[in-house]
C-alpha cells in the first residue's frame, strides 16, 4: 500500500471544497483506494491523501492521477481545479536514523 499526496490548487484560492464527496464519488473498484484523507495547506491548497493498493509506486501513482482526472473532469463542484504536484513522501527522518545508525 501506497499513500500518494496529491496537492490540488482551485481558481479561487478558497481551500477544500464544501462538496469533498465529488472526488469520492470517481473512485472505483479497481483504483485500489482503500482510504482518503483530506487537507488544506496554509496556501489554500487542498492536499489529498489516497491509500492505494498496487504492486509498485508507478502503479499506485498512476491509479492516483487516474481516479483525479476522473474526478475534476466529471465534478462541477470541482470545476477550475488543477493539480500542482503528485507523489510519495520520503519518510526522512526514519532513513537517517538508520544511515547514522550504519544500517544501510
Amino acid at each position: 500500500m501506497y499513500l500518494v499526496n496529491i496537492r490540488l490548487k482551485s481558481g479561487s484560492g478558497g481551500g477544500i471544497p464544501s462538496q469533498v464527496s465529488a472526488l469520492a464519488a470517481a473512485i472505483r473498484a479497481a483504483d485500489g483506494v482503500e482510504h482518503v484523507s483530506v487537507t488544506s495547506d496554509p496556501q489554500g491548497e487542498m492536499v489529498l491523501g489516497l491509500f492505494v493498493l498496487a504492486t509498485s509506486l508507478v502503479e499506485a501513482e498512476g491509479r492516483a492521477l487516474d481516479l483525479l482526472e476522473r474526478a475534476l473532469d466529471a465534478s462541477e463542484e470541482l470545476a477550475g481545479m488543477g493539480w500542482t504536484h503528485q507523489g510519495v513522501a520520503m519518510v526522512d527522518q526514519y532513513y537517517e536514523r538508520r544511515f547514522a545508525a550504519g544500517d544501510s
